[in-house]
């Protein structure tokens, strides 16, 4: 249902911006008939053409706050909510300067050369041309970027369509209430136009995803995957909670004493401390940190047995090849040194927080070293599909969380781009 009233918005603030920009004397120099309809609609040409923008206006709205939701709940806003949330103010601001031109054109041009008083004439198209260009890119960045960018450029597209609006109004004004003494007969063609241009528009897009056909769809299937587990949590939200029963108190009793076992600690550990996992004179804190869901074979204490007969293993662990760049104890650093950075120390597995939420995991295994972090979906997904290491971290389905293996086959800059990417997403 959101995809139908998306498109339906779409294909809605082209035909408004049609109406906007055609004058009502273009379809009357087409259909001398209509001269009669024209002599009733031109007393409302304001009330028409300004409440078209605002319900558009209205209906973004409704939008922006839908991408808001998409990206709370799954990490993606879709390509078609971003669009429908931020492209209509800009076609409507293109057909408000555009509606605009020829009463410029009217109200400036005089015999003689004088370049002051001809200055709309060359503004105009100029400011046309910057919306369709920087319009492009701009609705890129809205729907890769975050929500405080997206409030920032929807902000700008809606300053952009007021004052476009404003303009049009003015020249409105000073020509007398749009009436047209130049034969704006052409103008009839725009709605037309703005119509071939949109299916073009669709067009280019659907090609876009046929090139990346394994990206899309794994992007498709990803958000499916997440909004299951939404659905399925919030049912068990909803559950009426049960008392436990004997089997599984037995569990949690030995789950409990396996955490216990050896006298293992769990530290949290200062910027002014090496990290050097044998040392317990570190007082733990108090205060209490989640602890992050990961694969079993992340626990070094755990039965190397069991752990080397599934095939998986084989699988995951190839020959290293390269020596590791970074090494471990120079990524541990990078990332405590970022500001206000938590560092927590449990049974050998480095866990890293901001304002109490973790954002990395770190385990090293001597010739290799594992990273289980958070990035955003479409972060994520391109990771997975260029690197064959990294993976969707399936123990931890409730969040956006990512696994990696580096055996030296990362490059350098990725590693740390993975962090500092976790470290900037800790509250997805």
């Amino acid at each position: 249902m959101k995809k139908f009233f998306a498109n339906f918005l779409l294909i809605f603030s082209v035909l408004a911006a049609g109406i906007i920009a055609t004058p009502w004397k273009a379809y009357v120099d087409w259909v001398p008939a209509l001269s009669g309809i024209e002599a009733i609609v031109e007393p409302y040409t304001l009330f028409i053409k300004s409440g078209l923008g605002a319900l558009v206006l209205v209906l973004s709205v409704v939008y922006l706050f839908e991408t808001f939701y998409e990206v709370k709940n799954y990490g993606k806003a879709k390509r078609l909510i971003t669009s429908a949330a931020f492209l209509p103010m800009l076609v409507l601001s293109f057909a408000y300067l555009l509606y605009a031109f020829p009463m410029a054109f009217q109200d400036t041009w005089a015999p003689g050369f004088n370049l002051f008083a001809r200055l709309p004439i060359v503004a105009l198209p100029l400011a046309m041309l910057n919306i369709v260009i920087y319009g492009h890119y701009f609705a890129g960045q809205f729907r890769r970027g975050s929500n405080k960018l997206r409030i920032l450029l929807f902000f700008f597209a809606l300053q952009l369509m007021l004052v476009s609006a404003f303009v049009s109004y003015l020249f409105f004004q000073r020509t007398s209430g749009g009436v047209f003494i130049i034969s704006v007969r052409y103008y009839a063609f725009i709605l037309p136009l703005f119509l071939v241009f949109y299916f073009i528009h669709l067009i280019v897009v659907s090609i876009q995803k046929k090139k990346n056909p394994v990206e899309e769809v794994s992007l498709e299937e990803e958000v499916k995957e997440i909004k299951q587990q939404v659905k399925e949590n919030q049912a068990k939200k909803e559950e009426p909670s049960k008392k436990p029963s004997k089997h599984e108190l037995k569990v949690q009793a030995k789950q409990q004493a396996v955490a216990q076992r050896d006298g293992k600690k769990t530290l949290i550990v200062s910027k002014q401390q090496t990290i050097i996992s044998s040392e317990h004179d570190v007082d733990p804190t108090n205060l209490l940190y989640e602890d992050v869901s990961v694969d079993p074979e992340f626990n070094k204490t755990q039965n190397m047995e069991k752990q080397i007969s599934t095939i998986d293993y084989y699988i995951e662990k190839p020959k290293l090849l390269k020596p590791l760049d970074p090494q471990f104890d120079e990524l541990v650093q990078y990332i405590r040194d970022l500001p206000t950075v938590v560092t927590k120390l449990a049974d050998e597995r480095i866990t890293f927080y901001v304002d109490r939420k973790p954002f990395m995991v770190l385990m090293n295994f001597g010739n290799y070293y594992r990273m289980v972090f958070r990035a955003d979906l479409e972060k994520g997904i391109r990771l997975i599909i260029k690197y064959p290491t990294i993976s969707k971290n399936k123990a931890s389905k409730e969040d956006l969380w990512f696994k990696a293996n580096n055996y030296g086959d990362l490059p350098r800059e990725i590693v740390f781009d993975i962090a500092k990417s976790a470290f900037d997403n800790v509250n997805l």
